[in-house]
């Protein structure tokens, strides 16, 4: 997941090259997704749940 400002035009394939040059293929991430905002709990911790089932649902409706 990464936060993305929704007029940013940035492309998952740039971060995955550039992430590839700097670190390895091994380092260089399967799936990027974007958000607008990070899911928070209570407390002001980031949700893994939420993104989780964020993430689900976005490759269902693909």
């Amino acid at each position: 997941m990464a936060l993305k400002d929704p007029a940013s035009t940035i492309d998952p394939a740039v971060i995955t090259d550039a992430v590839r040059l700097l670190k390895g293929p091994v380092a260089a991430p399967k799936r990027i997704h974007f958000v607008t905002e990070m899911p928070l709990t209570p407390v002001g911790k980031i949700n893994k749940l939420k993104l989780r089932e964020l993430m689900e649902t976005e490759e269902e409706n693909g």
